[in-house]
């Protein structure tokens, strides 16, 4: 059995529906009859054995339906699932490497068949056709067979795509459970809290933080919800028949926005469920490490220059070679990269001329790491409460005020240093980030 796994890689045992059922035996019907052979089949691979899984309702047709034949047998079948290409067996009698095959003792002497694909590349099974009569399957029949072979894969892409489909509603029904759980628990948080000082803000949070979570989930689900009806609607279409490729194609450039668009939701649901949870960290399980400052601060600037978003904004690393530090990398990059991603975002916004420098200089054992942005700065009442926790200037539109505050806390219970700003209207902004060298036991 596992050689037969490995020979063919196979799909989870989908379910096909009655619909598509009916619609492969019509197809394998009429291609009998245009082929004048007494089997036109359509074959399903298992682990170990492989099934007629439609036949032809022709005379003198020996496959019934659900017959199974053990794999390694010899088949001609197994020969178009090795090589993933035709096999055209014109007469098995007068072919020394046919002529002891199974399918001799039912007469069937003649055959061709191609091999039926998932969208993945998994080994779904064959179609074909056999006759007891010598025949070549001229040019004609055998192009036609490679028509009928992409309408019935055509059918089995719409059906795999639906199946995924449904499993990625699946998922977002069970994601968007789990961020109502954590909106419970944020309202619990805020009962308990709501008259300590440090989190007077709590009760507004709420009601931010719900908004942005409610909105990628629901554009997400919108979004699957569309697509499902769209898969529908291309079921139908494919049950009787009337499809056309312009609509295959349209349903397929449907189906790769709404899946983007899905991704992008779930994607930011997932990360600000993450930042709500790091907000109450206070030790890290990152690896303490000796590493060069330029080079890691290099590193990061690469992963964010190659996403999207950062293109219009020129990002300059003055850290000089040789400053070595031996702390803790994945923290102290998890700021960097917080410092730049809200420089670019809410100091430069749209602004075409958008310069981030980055620097750094050591004064005894502390490293002094700067970003400085020439961005629209903030005013006294912003940068009062810029390190706050759930404070932000753009609530509802993507915001979630805790990007900073987590730096802040990294800075200080991490890497046992402080991070600070200064700022002003129309002059930009430089954040600080002072730690020491060597970082210090956990605090």
């Amino acid at each position: 059995m596992s050689a037969s796994i490995a020979k063919y890689p196979i799909a989870p045992e989908f379910e096909i529906p009655d619909s598509l059922r009916l619609s492969w035996q019509k197809t394998i019907n009429l291609m009998a009859e245009l082929f004048h052979v007494p089997a036109g089949l359509i074959m399903r691979v298992h682990p170990s054995e492989i099934e007629v899984f439609i036949t032809s309702q022709t005379p003198d047709n020996c496959y019934p339906a659900g017959a199974r034949e053990h794999l390694d047998s010899g088949l001609y079948c197994e020969r178009v699932m090795d090589t993933r290409q035709e096999l055209l067996v014109p007469n098995a009698l007068k072919d020394p490497e046919w002529d002891h095959n199974p399918d001799i003792k039912l007469g069937m002497i003649s055959y061709c068949g191609l091999p039926l694909c998932w969208p993945d590349g998994r080994i779904f099974g064959t179609i074909c056709v056999l006759s007891r009569e010598e025949n070549d399957y001229g040019g004609l029949y055998r192009q036609l067979l490679l028509q009928f072979r992409d309408s019935v894969q055509q059918s089995m892409h719409t059906l795999y795509d639906n199946i995924r489909l449904q499993e990625t509603q699946e998922e977002l029904e069970q994601h968007k459970a789990q961020l109502t759980q954590t909106l419970d628990s944020l309202k619990k948080t805020q009962e308990e809290l709501i008259h300590t000082e440090t989190l007077a803000a709590l009760g507004a949070m709420v009601a931010g933080i719900s908004h942005e979570l409610n909105t990628p989930i629901g554009n997400a689900l919108i979004a699957t919800t569309a697509l499902q009806e769209r898969t529908r609607q291309l079921a139908a279409q494919l049950g009787a028949q009337t499809i056309r490729r312009a609509t295959l194609e349209e349903f397929i450039q449907a189906t790769q926005e709404m899946s983007e668009l899905a991704l992008q939701a779930i994607t930011q649901s997932a990360k600000l469920v993450k930042s709500f949870k790091q907000v109450a960290i206070d030790q890290t399980s990152e690896s303490r490490r000796s590493f060069d400052l330029k080079c890691l601060i290099d590193d990061n600037l690469a992963n964010l220059k190659a996403g999207q978003g950062y293109d219009r904004v020129i990002m300059q690393n003055t850290v000089g070679e040789g400053l070595l530090c031996d702390t803790y990398p994945g923290p102290l990059s998890q700021v960097l990269l917080n410092l730049v991603h809200n420089a670019a975002v809410h100091g430069i916004g749209t602004r075409q001329d958008g310069r981030i420098v980055i620097s750094a200089y050591q004064d005894k054992e502390t490293i002094y790491l700067e970003v400085l942005d020439n961005g629209q700065g903030m005013a006294p009442n912003v940068l009062a409460h810029i390190f706050d926790p759930f404070f932000t200037t753009t609530l509802g539109k993507g915001g979630s005020g805790l990007g900073l505050s987590i730096c802040r806390r990294i800075a200080t219970s991490v890497l046992g240093g402080c991070l600070t700003v200064r700022s002003a209207p129309g002059e930009g902004s430089c954040f600080t980030l002072a730690f020491p060298r060597m970082a210090p036991g956990r605090l």
